[in-house]
C-alpha cells in the first residue's frame, strides 16, 4: 500500500511538472535568460532600444525601470543589477522565445500552444489587455522557479489565432 501511494504521488508530480515551465529553460532570442544582469545584457548581441522609468500604471512594481528590446521588456532592479523578463511582445522585430526545445514566435498559433500544453491550453478564454483595442484569447501555464512550483504564471495572448505576446505574471 505504501509503495502504491508513493507511485501515485510521483505520478502526480510528473503530471504537474509536465504542464509547467521551468524558468531556467527560457531564452529570449536564443541566448538571453529570464534573469540577466544589465551589464551582461549590454554585452550581448541584443540591442537595448530604451530604458524608461516605471509607468504610473505599474506603481506596484518594485523595479526601478523598464528595459526595452523592441516592445519586449525587462524589469530592472538597480540594487542587484538584474533584469527580469516581464513581457515578450512578438512585434516586427525578430523576436522569439525558446522554452527548452520549444521555439515560439509571431507565427506560433493557438493550436501549436494547445499541442505543447494540452492540459492548460486546450481551450483559451477571451481577455482584454489594458490600453489595447483588440480582445485577445489567452491561456496560462504554471511556472517553476528555483526547482519549486510557484503561483506565478506564463500567460500566452493570441490575436487572430497567432501568438502576440507572453506575460510573466506573478501575484502581488
Amino acid at each position: 500500500m505504501k509503495k502504491l501511494l508513493i507511485l501515485i504521488f510521483i505520478g502526480i508530480i510528473n503530471i504537474v511538472n509536465a504542464q509547467s515551465i521551468d524558468l531556467k529553460d527560457v531564452r529570449l532570442n536564443k541566448s538571453i535568460p529570464y534573469i540577466i544582469k544589465l551589464t551582461e545584457l549590454k554585452l550581448s548581441d541584443t540591442k537595448i532600444d530604451s530604458i524608461k522609468p516605471i509607468p504610473e500604471l505599474m506603481d506596484m512594481s518594485m523595479a526601478d525601470s523598464l528595459i526595452y528590446i523592441g516592445k519586449t521588456y525587462f524589469e530592472f532592479y538597480k540594487n542587484s543589477d538584474k533584469c527580469v523578463l516581464n513581457v515578450v511582445q512578438f512585434d516586427d522585430e525578430k523576436t522569439e522565445l525558446k522554452i527548452g526545445d520549444i521555439t515560439l514566435n509571431k507565427n506560433t498559433t493557438e493550436n501549436d500552444i494547445a499541442k505543447y500544453f494540452t492540459q492548460n491550453c486546450k481551450t483559451t478564454g477571451e481577455i482584454e489587455i489594458y490600453g489595447e483595442k483588440e480582445k485577445f484569447r489567452s491561456c496560462d501555464i504554471p511556472v517553476i522557479l528555483n526547482g519549486e512550483l510557484t503561483d506565478n504564471r506564463l500567460i500566452f495572448f493570441f490575436l487572430n489565432g497567432k501568438l502576440n505576446r507572453i506575460d510573466f505574471w506573478e501575484p502581488s
